[in-house]
């Protein structure tokens, strides 16, 4: 909480900050998803609500556990599987207003994976910022997304276990897309969507050697790209 504080403390021009993340550069199925938190800092509930983040252990989704990472979704107020992407998500703590974005699997393949992320980040932010505030944008990682002058941006590396803005998107982002890819793994079962979101496992693999490459699979993706031909299989 002191990393989120000083930050504050020192930017007294901004009464808005958020914090973004995003999950799933590493799969070769499925899209990118991003999300963010706008906090307005001279709510009237504003410390006490960062407090609480900080009270229920917020930080990188990586270091938590699914349980954990679900118990504090309720905790704030937020169904990711009810949440839609690119509309403003209220959520018990009235200071904080959250997004996500999907980067669709088309895309990654046109713009790589690091301009994925950072279009992800981007349309997050700007999805919450209907009314034209000027916020500053923490970004998780060593580049942070050119934006238009309302926006000054601040990446941090690791900054999902530095920021509690951070990594409360970090968290949302982790299970919508886990929720997401469960989703798709009715469509496509054999891949094992539900158990591995898409990541390059050895059953994921062996899946997309057995059965060819989906439409959900990342085209341009070394474990994708060279089975796109092979014995004429592509599901749709």
């Amino acid at each position: 909480m002191n990393f989120d504080l000083g930050i504050i403390d020192s930017e007294v021009g901004y009464r808005y900050f958020s914090g973004s993340d995003e999950v799933g550069r590493g799969p070769l199925a499925g899209p990118l998803v991003a999300a963010s938190i706008l906090y307005d800092s001279r709510h009237l509930f504003a410390e006490e609500d960062l407090h609480l983040l900080y009270e229920l252990g917020v930080t990188d989704s990586k270091a938590l556990t699914k349980a954990r990472r679900q118990e504090i979704l309720r905790e704030i107020g937020l169904n990711y599987t009810k949440v839609e992407a690119g509309v403003i998500i209220p959520s018990l703590l009235p200071s904080f207003y959250f997004s996500v974005n999907e980067v669709s699997v088309e895309e990654v393949d046109k713009l790589n994976i690091l301009q994925a992320s950072l279009l992800g980040m981007k349309n997050s932010v700007t999805c919450l910022n209907k009314d034209q505030h000027k916020i500053l944008c923490l970004i998780d990682g060593q580049r942070a997304p050119k934006m238009g002058p309302l926006y000054k941006t601040m990446p941090i590396i690791k900054g999902d276990s530095k920021s509690l803005l951070i990594g409360a998107a970090s968290i949302l982002a982790k299970e919508y897309r886990d929720h997401l890819m469960g989703e798709l793994d009715k469509k496509y079962p054999v891949y094992g969507f539900a158990k591995h979101a898409g990541y390059p496992t050895a059953f994921h693999r062996e899946m997309i050697k057995e059965y060819g490459v989906t439409g959900i699979h990342r085209r341009t993706f070394k474990g994708v790209s060279e089975f796109l031909c092979k014995k004429g299989k592509q599901r749709k």
